[in-house]
């Protein structure tokens, strides 16, 4: 096996490990937006209309990327740019509203978790780029 088809392979794991990582982030978001309004934008404590607004354009965030990714794979580049930018916007915002708060000071290991994932899907998916197009079966 090559390393080509290894990266081919990891990319493709890690595609999915991420599109079920958006779905479970809107449900969640979706969740929130539909119990309580409340939520934390870079420090600032959102509550009613404003967290509101907020909730929803994350959920709509996520729902997006999953349509791009799960129903154009031509465009895997952009929607791996896409999952970069949008869990690193929420890692860097979990971390300045922790670092912000007066209560806990747990970092947020699931965001951490999930900007790790797409930081690796990003690279995979470069060091393929840069090594050619995908591996294609000839026929006898």
């Amino acid at each position: 096996m090559s390393i080509k088809n290894i990266l081919e392979s990891a990319e493709a794991f890690l595609f999915i490990c991420l599109i079920f990582a958006l779905v479970l982030s809107a449900f969640s978001f979706f969740f929130v937006f539909c119990i309580d309004w409340v939520d934390g934008f870079f420090g600032m404590n959102l509550k009613g209309l404003p967290a509101g607004i907020y909730l929803f354009f994350k959920m709509a965030g996520a729902i997006g990327i999953i349509c791009l990714m799960a129903h154009y794979p031509r465009y895997r580049r952009q929607s791996v740019l896409l999952v970069f930018f949008y869990y690193g916007l929420l890692c860097l915002d979990a971390l300045v509203t922790l670092k912000n708060s007066q209560g806990s000071r747990d970092y947020p290991l699931m965001m951490l978790v999930l900007f790790f994932i797409s930081v690796l899907l990003f690279v995979v998916h470069g060091t393929l780029s840069l090594t050619g197009g995908p591996v294609t079966e000839e026929s006898p």
